[in-house]
């Protein structure tokens, strides 16, 4: 006698705190399809991961409400896809568990599991008895770049086996917010500016952001105000700013005002020379 082969089944996993952030609706507890769970329960589910079972909402002719879902922000980094052989229920009652992470001094933290730009950070943050905690039951899981395309997650080792919740060290602690401080002065410069686009593509954003803040490191610089100024100088000239010879000499110097106006200079000059920008 041989097993039957077992079915795998596609979801779309959304992050509905990303779609919160963007004042898009997302269905209601009591207007929920069944097509699609919430991870969090009805209290947070504003801005709970929702997961999606594509063939049962293709049946049910919702397919264009499942797309307006996926497709709700550009890039799609509130979208991911996973094919599994878990049911609908099981998967959600997986990534239950990992809705929090608890540390060494009994503290717990959200676990941003369902963002594409902190999913690939887990891979390399986890260790491998951790991160096959969360992915080994699943078969393929795909996230969406800053450029859009879709990237393989690193299977797990099946051997391994670790209960949840997770407990993350120290240095595990400080390496996820290391990684995730680009996005985070990103959102916090957007903010600033009220929500107005910002100069150059999402890959484009990240790389000035991470290049400007491994300047401002390596220059001795532990002021955070300068940081978000050169950062907000990089994106408002394209990156240029970060190419300036005496830049590390600049950031180095304990003059927060000297600093200031070297930046604004730079920005200045790049707006003044039309054909240097992009168009």
């Amino acid at each position: 006698m041989t097993a039957q082969a077992q079915t795998t089944t596609s979801f779309l996993l959304i992050d509905g705190s990303l779609l919160a952030a963007a004042d898009i609706p997302v269905p209601a507890p009591d207007d929920r399809p069944a097509w699609l769970t919430q991870v969090y329960d009805d209290r947070a589910a504003a801005v709970s991961p929702l997961l999606i079972d594509i063939d049962a909402a293709q049946a049910t002719g919702a397919c264009a409400q499942m797309m307006a879902l996926a497709n709700a922000l550009h890039p799609q980094l509130h979208a991911s896809l996973i094919d599994t052989t878990l049911s609908h229920a099981e998967l959600t009652h997986h990534l239950r568990h990992f809705i929090m992470i608890g540390t060494a001094d009994k503290n717990a933290y959200t676990l941003r599991f369902a963002d594409c730009t902190v999913l690939p950070i887990l891979a390399t943050v986890f260790t491998p008895e951790q991160w096959a905690a969360l992915v080994s039951p699943i078969a393929r899981w795909c996230v969406h770049g800053r450029d859009g395309a879709l990237l393989a997650l690193p299977q797990a080792d099946g051997a391994l086996t670790l209960s949840p919740p997770l407990v993350l060290t120290d240095d595990q602690l400080y390496a996820l917010a290391e990684a995730a401080a680009p996005s985070v002065m990103l959102a916090h410069i957007r903010g600033m500016r009220h929500g107005a686009a910002l100069p150059g593509s999402a890959a484009d954003q990240h790389r000035w952001a991470n290049d400007a803040r491994d300047l401002w490191r390596g220059a001795g610089n532990a002021d955070d105000i300068v940081l978000r100024w050169l950062t907000s100088a990089a994106l408002d000239t394209y990156g240029e700013v970060l190419r300036l010879r005496g830049l590390p000499a600049l950031l180095a110097s304990a003059d927060r005002g000297a600093i200031r106006d070297g930046l604004l200079a730079a920005v200045g000059d790049h707006r003044d020379e039309p054909e240097r920008r992009p168009q």
